[in-house]
């Protein structure tokens, strides 16, 4: 039941976060109905001489807040990107860390960085997301049991259901903005 628990939790997951929606699967939050694609806001386009990875998470922030939502925005990026942050040097190899950003380097701004090893690497989305629900409709059920000549070459199969719930109202759509780092890097940097 353990392990069954954990496959479901990891299936879940991957639902809430990249589901594509067909069948009886979640419509996950980068997906196209759910998520806007991300569109340099007009002031910042080519706005930083240097942009890194902190300019595209204030700059995606930014479009999100534009769009009128106010509460506490959380970046999603790939677990490397934890590593490729905190390894930000100077020409000196002095490590730099942006005063905007707690030292930890997990809250960039007021937007609070989550890193996830199955989001893609050169993606990044930012959003409210407690304007993304989940909900459990009834509790995981689990089934054990022999089918056919199981028995005789000791297989027991085990099944285990979740009946989940993936809702957002489609006034909140705007508050969840996905997009490749490297073209909005490359579209806040200044010619």
């Amino acid at each position: 039941a353990e392990h069954a628990n954990e496959l479901m939790e990891q299936k879940m997951d991957d639902g809430a976060l990249t589901g594509d929606g067909t069948g009886n699967n979640l419509e996950g939050i980068t997906a196209t109905g759910v998520a806007s694609a991300f569109v340099v806001p007009t002031q910042l386009s080519e706005y930083y001489q240097s942009a890194n990875i902190y300019d595209a998470i204030m700059a995606v922030a930014t479009q999100v807040r534009l769009a009128n939502f106010k509460g506490q925005l959380t970046a999603v990026l790939n677990t490397v990107w934890e590593a490729k942050m905190k390894g930000i040097k100077t020409t000196y190899n002095e490590y730099i860390v942006p005063p905007f950003v707690s030292p930890d380097g997990m809250k960039v701004g007021s937007v609070n960085v989550v890193f996830n090893n199955k989001f893609p690497e050169a993606s990044i989305l930012v959003g409210d997301l407690k304007k993304f629900n989940l909900v459990m409709a009834e509790d995981v059920t689990y089934d054990e049991g022999y089918e056919n000549d199981d028995f005789t070459k000791n297989l027991v199969t085990i099944l285990a259901e979740a009946r989940l719930v993936q809702r957002v109202k489609s006034n909140h759509y705007g508050a969840f903005v996905k997009g490749v780092l490297s073209t909005a890097i490359t579209a806040l940097t200044k010619a």
